[in-house]
């Protein structure tokens, strides 16, 4: 994304995009496993950015309140309704709630494992229950 376009997204509050899940996932045990994509060939950068792909994790564990906030990311839901959400579910135990969220979700994002429609580039992925198992 271009260097203007950040700067527009960074004006945005983040509490209402819907972002949506742009990798595959599995249930494990309740939990929820993401699959990290291998990243494109954009030119230079690409050869460092396989070899710290490599390097990394090839899934991610998430626990129970990232599986719940996972499953919740389907590009129809606000980070606030997830916001909502999460309270309900964990109550108390989850405040923080809006900061956990939006690092979350920019953590997410930065591994370009969740995209916010209207804002980047939007990868078609198969529903997610495909994934699952």
């Amino acid at each position: 994304m271009g260097a203007k376009k950040e700067a527009a997204l960074a004006a945005v509050n983040l509490l209402d995009l819907c972002p949506t899940r742009a990798a595959r996932w599995d249930e494990v045990a309740g939990r929820v496993v993401v699959r990290r994509p291998p990243p494109g060939w954009r030119g230079i950068a690409t050869p460092l950015e396989w070899l710290a792909h490599l390097m990394a994790p090839s899934r991610l564990r998430l626990d129970a309140l990232g599986s719940f906030a996972w499953r919740q990311l389907d590009g129809e839901h606000s980070v606030r309704d997830l916001g909502d959400a999460v309270r309900q579910e964990f109550g108390e135990g989850a405040e923080p709630v809006e900061e956990r969220l939006g690092k979350f979700v920019r953590d997410l994002r930065r591994e370009r494992l969740v995209v916010f429609p209207g804002w980047d580039d939007v990868r078609q992925i198969p529903d997610a229950s495909a994934f699952e198992g």
